[in-house]
């Protein structure tokens, strides 16, 4: 990794919006900061909201080794 690339973190996000067909699954991706605040952002593709319920988590395993 150069030292210009950006910072990631993995963060486990729910959709709560009532009646999205993936309303209450979590769902792990990686994220990267914004300079503006909210620092993390993430829409839900199925329904279009913003998602508010983001969670920390630890890398999860890539079974192709490359994370």
């Amino acid at each position: 990794m150069s030292n210009d690339e950006p910072t990631s973190v993995y963060l486990t996000a729910t959709c709560r919006t009532p009646g999205c067909p993936v309303e209450n699954q979590p769902f792990t991706a990686q994220f990267y900061a914004n300079a503006e605040p909210p620092t993390y952002r993430c829409i839900c593709l199925p329904c279009g909201q913003h998602l508010t319920d983001l969670a920390p988590v630890a890398a999860p395993i890539d079974p192709a080794g490359t994370v």
